[in-house]
């Protein structure tokens, strides 16, 4: 983590990665019980998300990324989860045939399928 903060902090992509920590780091947050911290990491990245997928709606990635927060937000709350992940869901359906062939792509889009 030392090193990612040596980064530009002003770029697309850095914000891009930095979201994409977030939510793989709220996901394990709270698969070990610690929600508050998962919440924590998870709101920032899925706010800047949502601005960014509005303003760049042909963005397969970014609609990716945000597909993978909305699953980790379902995570932190289930009684909102029914809402986020069909959210998820939606946007997964909508991707580039070839992001959604991709392997790390169906990794993420198989959970937000099951809900698990």
């Amino acid at each position: 983590q030392r090193q990612r903060a040596k980064l530009p902090r002003a770029t697309l992509s850095a914000k891009q990665i930095d979201a994409r920590f977030a939510t793989w780091l709220a996901v394990a947050l709270v698969r070990t019980g610690r929600a508050d911290e998962a919440r924590e990491q998870i709101g920032p990245a899925l706010r800047w998300m949502r601005e960014e997928e509005r303003r760049n709606v042909d963005a397969q990635t970014l609609r990716l990324d945000l597909a993978q927060a909305l699953y980790a937000a379902a995570l932190i709350d289930p009684p909102q989860a029914k809402p986020l992940l069909a959210e998820a869901r939606a946007i997964t359906k909508g991707l580039s045939p070839d992001l959604h062939a991709a392997r790390s792509s169906r990794w993420w889009i198989e959970r937000i399928a099951e809900g698990r």
